[in-house]
């Protein structure tokens, strides 16, 4: 019956931190995991924002997400983004994702 099928369309947003090794080792690990946290939590606010996106998986340094349609997807870019540069520019001056 070509009634009864239902399709749903799935949209995946994954970020990934560059060279976040590198970081590390650049700012220490007590500064690195501070600033990872803080990335995590604008993230996860950034998700919420999205308006029915779910984290799938945290890799480490970065998430796999699924959000509802590609304009969710990218606007909790944006909003992470943007929240990433209010966030860190100010308070972190060498924060490597404020530039």
């Amino acid at each position: 019956m070509a009634g009864d099928v239902q399709s749903r369309m799935a949209v995946f947003l994954f970020t990934d931190i560059v060279d976040s090794t590198a970081i590390q080792n650049r700012l220490g690990t007590d500064a690195y995991l501070r600033l990872l946290a803080r990335h995590d939590a604008l993230y996860r606010e950034a998700v919420v924002a999205a308006h029915g996106g779910r984290i799938v998986e945290k890799t480490g340094d970065g998430f796999l997400t699924e959000l509802a349609s590609p304009s969710d997807a990218v606007n909790a870019a944006l909003h992470f983004q943007a929240s990433l540069r209010r966030s860190t520019s100010s308070a972190i001056p060498s924060c490597p994702w404020a530039t």
